[in-house]
């Protein structure tokens, strides 16, 4: 949008790729939109009016949609687990069972490892380098804690809701 007669493109478009997904109905971004309101926010950010009331509609609307992506991404998730085969997956989803499926999904350590990961790029990223020393900006705990008990378990309540529609199509 800057510049004209820029020349064509060098690189032939990247491939049109199937969506594995079925169609469905799954989305919990009003609850991501409240977490992220009446939970993230306050734990991260200072209290206060600083005035830079556009930079931060814009900063909000960015940190919304990358929420948004991770916990939807559940569906790709499910997707994967349902296609592993496993037969208890699909009789749970068949039976309407989101208990059973909640334990199903659930991976106890991969949720270490991905609370772990999430605190070592926050104590990364999360900091200011003055001078030869870094401040930290934020707690890489509190970052780590608002992952373990809103970010996981959002991305597993549409894992367990993409599998109950799935097994609906399935039958129809």
């Amino acid at each position: 949008p800057f510049y004209r007669d820029l020349p064509g493109p060098l690189l032939p478009a990247v491939a049109n790729y199937e969506n594995p997904l079925i169609e469905c109905e799954t989305n919990v971004n009003s609850e991501v939109f409240g977490v992220y309101r009446d939970e993230i926010v306050p734990a991260v950010c200072r209290g206060g009016d600083d005035g830079n009331y556009g930079s931060s509609s814009v900063c909000d609307v960015m940190c919304l949609q990358a929420l948004s992506r991770r916990v939807h991404y559940g569906k790709f998730v499910a997707e994967s687990k349902y296609r592993a085969g496993t037969s208890d997956i699909g009789e749970a989803a068949l039976s309407g069972d989101r208990n059973r499926l909640m334990e199903l999904v659930t991976d106890l350590a991969v949720e270490r490892d991905v609370i772990s990961r999430v605190r070592q790029k926050a104590e990364l990223y999360g900091r200011l380098e003055v001078g030869a020393s870094a401040v930290p900006r934020i707690d890489p705990d509190v970052v780590a804690g608002l992952y373990e008990r809103w970010i996981i378990p959002m991305n597993k309540r549409v894992q367990v809701e993409y599998l109950l529609a799935r097994a609906k199509s399935a039958v129809s």
